[in-house]
């Protein structure tokens, strides 16, 4: 039997500050047992983004594939203004252990940073996924040598009109 050469890898690629509303509305509330889609609507996430979020959400393991919330999660809701950034950049770190053993984000370049995500999938989202990365490296406390793109959410873009 062949050995399938070609591994898999997916990377998630929801625009930054869409994942950082949800992060920042459980700051303030009780996160609950499960998330629900329609629960990430009710937030503010355009349902056009939905399922992109709660693929971040899972790689992140802040949720489950069925919406249950993790310790994690809870977490960064009980961390303080100190804590925080420290506790999410555990969960940054954790989840993208095979990008950060091949490059530092204080020095990456931006050639550096699209060969990182070179095998993962969907190819045409690369420059998306690096977007995500970096921004919730920021997040985080990292310092990024290459800024990521600045994209709003629909919510927002609403807002400021």
């Amino acid at each position: 039997m062949a050995e399938n050469i070609e591994e898999q890898r997916f990377a998630p690629y929801c625009p930054p500050a869409t994942l950082l509303l949800i992060l920042k509305h459980y700051r303030k509330k009780a996160v609950p047992e499960r998330l629900g889609k329609d629960t990430l609507v009710q937030v503010g996430i355009p349902e056009g983004l939905v399922n992109r979020t709660w693929q971040t959400l899972t790689f992140l393991g802040l949720i489950d594939a069925d919406g249950v919330t993790t310790k994690d999660f809870r977490a960064l809701r009980y961390a303080n203004d100190d804590e925080y950034p420290g506790a999410f950049r555990k969960i940054v770190e954790k989840a993208y252990a095979n990008i950060f053993s091949v490059l530092d984000p204080t020095t990456a370049t931006e050639v550096q940073l699209n060969n990182a995500f070179h095998p993962y999938n969907p190819l045409g989202q690369r420059s998306r996924m690096v977007t995500l990365f970096l921004g919730l490296c920021q997040e985080s406390g990292i310092a990024v040598a290459v800024q990521p793109r600045a994209r709003s959410t629909a919510s927002e873009s609403s807002v400021r009109r």
